[in-house]
């Protein structure tokens, strides 16, 4: 099994106007912690020292008091001076897992041109990776995979939703994105694993989630 390409980037913040809300307009309900505190630099600190928690966080100057809370939803700030909002960048960047050899279709299919996106003169393979975390929101990404040839210095981004494998050609790399392991769900049931129309097992052994 391929080890997993993790994202090298520390936590950095995206910035918003305001105070943070969520773009359906409802409440952020999940708030970790609030309190008083110097300045929105001890702010965001208090965000990166709970980084498997807090998603984002909330200044406010008059009061200088800070929201720090947690949730994958997508967040805009209100645009009113005077607050200051910042969600963590880090948490839609995804994670790869890194094949040799050209994104292919694990059903051997050619992926639609219009889900791709080629780019050309791009300079390594961090680079196409940013353009890949480009397309990425809390809600998820665009980008499902991508693919670089450093001697063509070509990078294409695959927004294809089927399965895709490398087809080990060796002058390609293709990163396909992970998804967290807790976001995968598991129906559980007593006993053995077996087919649900009582034919033994055979080769098709169940390797994803349900």
């Amino acid at each position: 099994m391929p080890e997993p390409w993790i994202n090298p980037d520390p936590i950095t913040f995206k910035s918003l106007v305001g105070k943070c809300q969520r773009v359906d307009l409802t409440a952020i309900e999940h708030v970790i912690n609030e309190g008083v505190v110097n300045d929105a630099a001890d702010c965001e600190l208090k965000c990166k020292l709970n980084p498997k928690e807090c998603t984002g966080y909330q200044f406010t100057e008059a009061t200088t008091v800070c929201k720090t809370f947690t949730g994958k939803y997508e967040i805009e700030g209100n645009g009113v001076e005077g607050s200051a909002c910042a969600i963590k960048e880090k948490d839609i960047v995804p994670t790869f897992t890194e094949f040799t050899g050209q994104c292919k279709r694990v059903d051997t299919k050619d992926i639609a041109e219009e889900l791709t996106v080629k780019t050309e003169d791009i300079e390594d393979v961090d680079s196409c990776k940013k353009i890949c975390s480009e397309t990425c929101t809390p809600k998820g990404c665009e980008c499902k995979a991508f693919q670089y040839k450093a001697d063509d210095k070509i990078c294409i981004i695959f927004k294809e939703t089927e399965r895709i494998i490398g087809d080990t050609l060796p002058a390609y790399k293709c990163f396909i994105e992970e998804k967290p392991f807790d976001e995968k769900q598991f129906t559980l049931a007593s006993g053995r694993c077996r087919r649900d129309d009582d034919i033994g097992s055979t080769n098709n052994l169940i390797q994803g989630a349900v």
